[in-house]
């Protein structure tokens, strides 16, 4: 089954018959925040399907590396840049940047956060706070960075944006946020999902980590993106 999906005036066709994570709002967030300049060099982290990979390529990227730590994703990968015509595209099975080793000016990072006290599915946990993938992230991307290169990266309301910060600061950014969406989530539905998330966020509100509200009867937190630039 293939599909048509709009990204800031970018056709993008999609086969759905290739199991990966599908684009969703999360991905068409970041795909509005992000700015790709002709001829630079990307990483998408987390690439999936391949729609931001393909967005850049589309926009004039020179080169892009899509990484996944589910190997089983590079033939959509491949299959979704095939059937929209983008040939500067590469495949890397890994988790985050762990086996990537070559500078770039760009690295795109929409990644799993959801906090819990144990692991569970690997494609939305983020660990005990949410930010077990974005500060590693932040970590291996200064040092793969180019001066002044730019780092696009998700964060949440939920998932300790203190901590987001520090990591920012401790591994030499000067970061921004850049995009701010109100996302409604009912605690019938997480605890639907996963037995005890709930009263997790509680937890870690209580504590002061992390922080979601309250708007009449639904409950609602913030995905956050962020620009950081290698000093």
């Amino acid at each position: 089954m293939i599909i048509k999906k709009e990204f800031k005036c970018e056709s993008i066709h999609f086969d759905l018959s290739n199991p990966t994570y599908k684009p969703d709002k999360f991905t068409n967030y970041m795909i509005h925040a992000i700015k790709i300049k002709k001829g630079e060099t990307i990483i998408d982290v987390g690439t999936g399907s391949g729609a931001i990979a393909i967005y850049a390529s589309k926009k004039g990227a020179k080169k892009i590396i899509g990484t996944d730590i589910f190997s089983s994703f590079e033939k959509c990968f491949l299959d979704n840049c095939k059937l929209n015509n983008v040939k500067n595209c590469k495949f890397i099975a890994t988790s985050l940047l762990d086996n990537v080793k070559e500078k770039t000016d760009v690295v795109i990072a929409n990644l799993p956060q959801t906090p819990f006290n144990k692991k569970i599915d690997l494609s939305k946990y983020g660990g005990y706070d949410g930010t077990l993938n974005i500060c590693k992230v932040i970590e291996q991307s200064s040092k793969l960075l180019k001066t002044n290169g730019r780092l696009y990266i998700n964060g949440a309301s939920l998932s300790n944006p203190y901590k987001i910060i520090q990591c920012f600061e401790k591994n030499n950014f000067k970061f921004k946020l850049i995009s701010k969406h109100k996302d409604y989530f009912t605690k019938k539905r997480t605890e639907n999902w996963k037995k005890g998330l709930f009263n997790h966020f509680k937890n870690l509100k209580q504590k002061g980590i992390g922080k979601f509200y309250k708007d009449r009867k639904k409950f609602y937190y913030y995905f956050y993106i962020y620009e950081a630039i290698k000093k």
